[in-house]
């Protein structure tokens, strides 16, 4: 009885030790100007941005080379490493959400080394009708296991915005626990919502 009951503590506190290392999302919303000096932003209320933790910053999948309406087969994209205040997209007064997803140091590192390879070349071409931030995010987030293995072809269709990434993971953060910090952002703005 004593010793399933510090066998049971040592498989906690194993567990715990595993799962020291995270994987952070920071999703911008979407918006639309309500004041006249406001600037209009690519996508409006359904679009947003979304990057992964990596080293001391994010990694973002952009355009490279103007947006391709349907995907061909010239990478005009680049996974790009964004820090502090230098974001393609400006986090200072927008709505924002940072998911925090536990993991092991496994999955991390098995994350940090196809980030590695995305940043020396882009598998795949920005476009419209193709990936965009959200499907590569959670292209990154299959190679975690965090989300199921999805056909690659159909993965952009399944996450064409934000928001529907953003949903599934507020749902898998709840059910978790996994912390989450939420900015409500400036008020000049109408923000996309949950």
């Amino acid at each position: 009885m004593i010793k399933g009951f510090f066998l049971a503590v040592i498989l906690c506190l194993s567990s715990k030790i595993l799962a020291q290392d995270s994987i952070k999302l920071l999703f911008v919303y979407g918006s639309r100007p309500i004041e006249k000096h406001e600037d209009a932003w690519f996508g409006g209320i359904h679009g947003g941005h979304v990057s992964v933790s990596y080293l001391e910053g994010y990694v973002s999948f952009v355009p490279n080379d103007g947006v391709q309406i349907f995907r061909k087969n010239t990478i005009n994209s680049k996974f790009t490493i964004e820090y502090g205040d230098q974001f393609v997209f400006d986090t200072s007064d927008s709505r924002y959400l940072i998911i925090s997803i536990p993991t092991d140091s496994a999955n991390r590192s098995q994350l940090d080394s196809v980030i590695r390879r995305y940043l020396n070349k882009s598998p795949y071409p920005y476009a419209f009708f193709g990936m965009r931030c959200a499907s590569a995010a959670a292209d990154l987030l299959q190679v975690s296991s965090i989300l199921p293995a999805t056909n690659a072809s159909s993965l952009w269709r399944q996450y064409f915005y934000p928001r529907k990434l953003r949903r599934q993971l507020i749902k898998l953060a709840r059910q978790n626990a996994w912390p989450m910090i939420y900015r409500s952002g400036r008020t000049s703005r109408r923000w996309e919502s949950d």
